[in-house]
């Protein structure tokens, strides 16, 4: 038997679903072919950073095409 705290969070859940997928359907939402590449900020700080994923097991937590993870997953160790 579900709580009724259980049933207001799928609730919230399902509106936010809802809402999201309003969201991306809508001509809000400017749409364009994902970048090949980065770009030059992404390199420097890739640079910059190098040493402390280099090698290392990485989680790569963020938004977008994937870009960065194709690179990523080439230098980190996992």
């Amino acid at each position: 038997m579900e709580t009724s705290a259980t049933v207001f969070q799928r609730g919230l859940v399902d509106a936010q679903h809802a809402l999201n997928a309003a969201f991306y359907r809508s001509a809000l939402l400017t749409r364009s072919e994902p970048k090949e590449g980065l770009n030059d900020q992404e390199t420097i700080t890739l640079l910059k950073y190098q040493s402390d994923f280099v090698g290392r097991d990485l989680l790569d937590l963020g938004v977008g095409a994937g870009r960065t993870t194709r690179i990523l997953a080439g230098l980190a160790h996992n």
